[in-house]
């Protein structure tokens, strides 16, 4: 029977909010009388619902294993994506999970300080 080879795992990666992230998944299949060629392998993205289920991406099926995840926010931090890749004939293999950090891209302001002087009173 064919059998399918993960060859690279998605990577983990750090994002600013606003930004996307590009994901990638290599593998490979063999046996099973399954030509090599490109579109053999199928990938379906998925996104953890923060309760231990997942969820496919939208348009997540793809014959290569690249993932745009689309814009993330600072509410996205800590995402987490795999993916399932199967082929006609053979068991489907799951990725290892890849998380996503968002960091915040803002940085802070300061709007109004309050100094105490040295007579007690405070100056803003």
């Amino acid at each position: 029977s064919a059998t399918i080879a993960m060859t690279q795992q998605p990577p983990s990666t750090n994002i600013n909010a606003g930004g996307s992230a590009t994901l990638q998944a290599i593998a490979t299949v063999s046996g099973g009388g399954i030509p090599s060629a490109p579109g053999e392998l199928a990938f379906l993205w998925q996104r953890s619902n923060g309760a231990g289920g997942w969820t496919n991406v939208p348009t997540a099926v793809a014959t290569n294993g690249n993932l745009n995840t689309g814009v993330l926010y600072r509410s996205d931090d800590g995402a987490q994506y795999r993916v399932i890749v199967s082929a006609p004939g053979a068991t489907p293999v799951t990725s290892s999970v890849a998380t996503v950090t968002v960091n915040d891209a803002t940085a802070p302001t300061l709007t109004a300080a309050s100094i105490p002087l040295g007579d007690g009173s405070a100056s803003t």
